[in-house]
């Protein structure tokens, strides 16, 4: 799911961290390509609507999508440093 305006990223907000069908975990994407945590999300989201609403805002809080790491190593919030598991594990080698 793209974010481009508020509207997005509080209908974002309201999915929540799980997609629906099928309950893979999503994860917002900011700006700089790095992904994040909900508890993040959620503590930060003043400051991420402000960032959606000034796009030239440098905080690094800009969110510009909601997304699900489907496979390969687990990541980490690019804010807190908390594991990100991807929806299917690590790819077979």
């Amino acid at each position: 799911m793209e974010i481009k305006t508020t509207i997005d990223l509080a209908k974002a907000y309201r999915i929540g961290p799980w997609a629906w069908p099928g309950g893979y975990p999503l994860y917002p994407i900011f700006s700089d390509g790095e992904m994040g945590c909900w508890k993040c999300f959620k503590e930060n989201y003043r400051n991420i609507a402000d960032a959606v609403r000034d796009p030239s805002d440098a905080t690094g809080f800009r969110v510009v999508a909601l997304d699900i790491h489907w496979e390969g190593e687990d990541s980490c919030c690019g804010h807190c440093s908390a594991r990100l598991p991807s929806a299917y594990g690590e790819v077979d080698a």
